[in-house]
């Protein structure tokens, strides 16, 4: 994502912070606002606020927003919050409530969420799932199909061994030390990886001199050598891995900043073990090959794995100096409030990259919940109620598959609050509070235009 407008710090009359600081801060929130799955599809609105969760009528407005910033006590609390869309079927069906998330909030907010979803039937949660898992579509059913996944698989393996010799200066002992250095996201989706299309093992050797290292597949007959789908398969076969591949990954940058700026990091606030959840998404093997399909390159399928971004080096940068520094941290909370306000304007004007990676995290991974949602309500009688759990994101267009292609109605809306703060901790008056966001508003609008043109 773009946003070298956001780094110029621009001064807003009456507002206390100093320009530099400012550009340092609008480019920590750019990364908040860009890093991982998508952060939400979500519209700016000041109105009334909410202390606890709240359920309301039908929305007037025709794209009624999924998250808003709100203020209390005549402006000396902000607050973030999300929705939960409830819809019903007029065949008498289950209730369905599409829950949305920001990845990063409150304490409070996370508890409420899960005090929520635990009371319905089902939860179907969002998390790419290891390789060989949700593949119903039959990903791999013949040698030739099985092959190609195979060399999609060992790709994966060389990228992930090559962003570790980068931040290590070595290479792996083996594939099972490799997945326990890996953040958790990564780590699940690696697990499937390491068997080829037949489900044989795939092998690693690094060079005594850790130089250089092979993985290799055995093919359909698990056995050296070989002709045909028999024959082995190396990743040295295939072109070699590009700077663009590999990138550079800032592991568990979430969860530090997370804990910067004193909030919780989804994974770990939510208990995702409970009995009534099912995890609903596409595998790692269907998401690499709809990457490729798609032109996006190997980098931008860990860019959504493990919470890194464009940004997320410099974000990393700054987080000692938020740890230290409460008036730093009021700030870049409020500035990340008002970005996470106008991300799904943000997100639509990507193009490139970004853009080829939003088709595949958006629209390919509600296509597999949904069949998931269909699933259910054929198969399973007794159901009363099913969540999708997913980030905001993914709301616009789960609402319109649900009411064209099931028939679902709305019901209401139910807001949570996600992230609150007081703006005179951020050494502001509610009013220069305001003039900060506007500030905000004018840099993202500009952001979004040169997105635009640049599409």
């Amino acid at each position: 994502m773009r946003f070298t407008a956001l780094l110029s710090g621009c001064s807003t009359p009456g507002v206390s912070s100093r320009p530099p600081r400012r550009g340092l801060l609008v480019a920590l929130a750019a990364s908040v606002a860009g890093m991982g799955h998508a952060p939400g599809a979500l519209a700016r609105q000041d109105s009334a606020p909410t202390t606890q969760p709240a359920t309301h009528p039908a929305p007037a407005k025709d794209n009624p927003p999924l998250a808003r910033v709100v203020e209390e006590n005549d402006g000396a609390i902000v607050r973030m919050e999300t929705v939960t869309r409830t819809f019903t079927s007029p065949g008498g069906g289950p209730i369905v409530h599409l829950v949305g998330v920001t990845h990063i909030g409150d304490r409070a907010y996370y508890d409420a969420l899960q005090g929520f979803l635990d009371q319905q039937t089902l939860v179907l949660y969002e998390g790419v799932k290891p390789g060989g898992e949700g593949d119903a579509q039959g990903l791999a059913t013949t040698d030739e199909e099985r092959a190609k996944l195979t060399e999609r698989r060992l790709r994966l393996l060389g990228i992930l061994i090559e962003q570790s010799r980068r931040a290590t200066k070595s290479l792996p002992a083996s594939l099972d030390d490799l997945e326990q250095s890996l953040p958790r996201p990564l780590s699940r989706a690696f697990r499937g990886a390491r068997s080829d299309g037949w489900n044989h093992p795939i092998g690693f050797i690094a060079a005594p001199d850790g130089a250089t290292f092979e993985l290799t597949s055995r093919g359909s007959d698990n056995a050296p050598g070989g002709e045909g789908f028999a024959a082995d398969l190396k990743l040295s076969q295939q072109k070699p891995l590009t700077d663009e591949e590999i990138g550079q990954r800032q592991e568990g940058i979430q969860t530090k900043l997370a804990s910067a700026l004193g909030l919780e990091f989804q994974l770990a606030a939510i208990d995702y073990s409970k009995p009534n959840w099912r995890n609903s998404d596409m595998s790692i093997d269907q998401v690499q090959r709809k990457l490729q399909e798609a032109g996006a390159s190997g980098e931008q399928l860990f860019r959504m794995l493990d919470g890194s971004s464009m940004m997320a080096k410099f974000a990393g940068f700054l987080l000692n100096f938020i740890k230290a520094s409460p008036q730093m941290q009021s700030s870049v909370k409020l500035m990340m409030m008002e970005m996470l306000s106008h991300a799904d304007e943000l997100m639509e004007a990507q193009g490139g990259e970004q853009g080829k990676l939003m088709g595949v995290i958006v629209i390919d991974r509600n296509t597999a919940v949904l069949d998931d949602l269909r699933a259910v309500l054929k198969n399973e009688k007794g159901v009363g109620s099913i969540a999708l759990f997913y980030g905001a994101g993914h709301l616009p267009d789960l609402e319109e598959r649900l009411t064209r292609e099931f028939g679902y109605r709305f019901e209401s809306d139910r807001w949570f609050p996600a992230i609150s703060m007081e703006v005179a901790k951020a050494g502001m008056t509610p009013q220069q509070a305001r003039q900060y966001r506007q500030m905000m508003t004018q840099m993202i609008d500009r952001q979004k235009a040169a997105g635009k043109r640049a599409k």
